[in-house]
């Protein structure tokens, strides 16, 4: 079971950003420039996922008193996993994607070192920019968003990767980067009561609670109606109509106030690009299927409870 709980503990269900962002972004560069799909995909992608995994150790053992008010914990406030076992797996898992990323390029080295600093710098003091108004909102476009899409150029010689249209990497960053400030919303009490000062408890303290909140989510609506823009620009009609649709729900939360609304709003960017990726990799979808049944069984047998939730 100990192993399952370090599994588990990576929280796979956040993971699927990476693996879904990957997978379009390798879709639609492949179609472009004509590579074929090869062993190197797969390198890169384990690569990301150890590192991506790693960086959610560490955000556990920095965010432990966080996760406890806001609920989100477990592994550690169960006594699961130790903090000096988590940190060792951070280390582990951050070489072994070092590594993967070794069998494609130098490039893919390079970028996954650049992930791996971003999620130190985003968790860990004294710098801890989760806490930062902009730095997390920065972070989180940067690693989660841009640099996972332009991961699939690491095969690419330098100058084939300068001439790369970045206007997908874009499109991620400022999907990410809306959708983060969504989920910050929630958490605000939580957030306010530890000391961490996220966009919406910077903008709340600044103006008040009603005001701040909605120019969180007036900001949420800039960067999505950008992403729209992104889309636009690489005639990616199926991004743009998804960010459209995601556009719309933040609407509503301008005008209606409920928690309800908020959530679905929040999964609802991840739900739709997930389906673009199985539609373009059918195998993923399946994949996607599987891992919500067994994390819902895990969870349920370990910590008595239901997740990860549709709604």
């Amino acid at each position: 079971m100990k192993f399952l709980d370090y599994i588990f503990a990576t929280r796979p269900m956040l993971l699927l950003p990476v693996w879904t962002v990957y997978l379009i972004a390798r879709h639609w560069h492949y179609q472009k420039s004509g590579l074929a799909i090869d062993l190197t995909d797969l390198y890169l992608l384990a690569g990301l996922t150890l590192v991506f995994a790693g960086a959610y150790y560490l955000n556990q053992v920095h965010d432990f008193k966080t996760d406890m008010i806001n609920k989100k914990g477990g592994f550690l406030q169960h006594g699961l996993i130790s903090r000096w076992q988590m940190t060792m797996a951070f280390v582990i898992t951050s070489l072994l994607g070092i590594s993967l990323g070794a069998m494609v390029s130098v490039a893919a080295v390079v970028l996954l070192a650049v992930i791996i600093v971003l999620g130190y710098l985003y968790s860990a003091s004294p710098y801890r920019l989760k806490d930062r108004p902009i730095g997390g909102l920065l972070v989180n476009m940067a690693a989660n968003g841009f640099l996972v899409a332009f991961s699939v150029t690491t095969r690419l010689s330098w100058h084939e990767q300068v001439s790369f249209q970045l206007w997908l990497p874009l499109y991620f960053a400022l999907t990410v980067g809306g959708t983060y400030l969504l989920t910050t919303l929630p958490d605000q009490a939580g957030d306010k009561q530890t000391g961490k000062k996220t966009l919406v408890v910077w903008l709340v303290s600044l103006t008040s609670m009603k005001l701040g909140r909605l120019l969180t989510i007036q900001l949420a609506h800039l960067l999505m109606l950008g992403s729209i823009y992104s889309a636009r620009q690489i005639d990616s009609w199926p991004l743009a109509i998804l960010s459209l649709v995601t556009l719309v729900m933040i609407t509503l939360n301008i005008f209606v106030s409920s928690e309800q609304l908020l959530l679905a709003t929040i999964k609802l960017p991840l739900l739709l690009l997930t389906l673009l990726a199985g539609w373009y990799a059918p195998g993923y979808f399946l994949f996607v299927v599987a891992l919500f049944i067994v994390t819902r069984i895990y969870y349920r047998h370990r910590f008595k409870m239901k997740y990860p939730r549709l709604t």
